[in-house]
């Protein structure tokens, strides 16, 4: 059964007017799932939601909204088992590999740097 124009139009007012569609509730979510789950930082997030053509201030306050020291901690364990695996044994180096890493997944730089350190010390 195909869909009129028009049904689907009413249709998708309807799930917008009942929070189905919802883009801040989208952004919260979205934000929750890379940190937690796929270990993502606040840039890649950022940069990702824009792609998605997220309003800027929903993902703002997505991203303010997540708590800060969860964000610290998943940021530390990522920095903990980048080291486990590097066999590096110059310690100068292997906080430069540490940090890399974690500004490659979107993690401010100052704090892939102080969690690089953090680690290796």
């Amino acid at each position: 059964m195909e869909l009129t124009d028009e049904q689907k139009a009413k249709f998708t007012k309807m799930l917008i007017e009942e929070k189905f569609i919802d883009d801040q509730r989208f952004a919260h979510s979205f934000v929750s799932g890379k940190i937690r789950i796929k270990k993502w930082g606040r840039i890649k997030i950022r940069i990702e939601l824009g792609r998605l053509k997220i309003a800027s201030t929903l993902i703002a306050e997505a991203l303010d909204s997540f708590d800060e020291n969860e964000y610290d901690a998943m940021v530390i364990s990522a920095a903990e088992k980048k080291s486990e695996l590097l066999k590096e044994p110059d310690k100068f180096i292997k906080t430069g590999k540490i940090a890399q890493f974690l500004v490659a997944r979107g993690i401010e730089q100052s704090q892939a740097w102080h969690a690089a350190k953090l680690v290796v010390e």
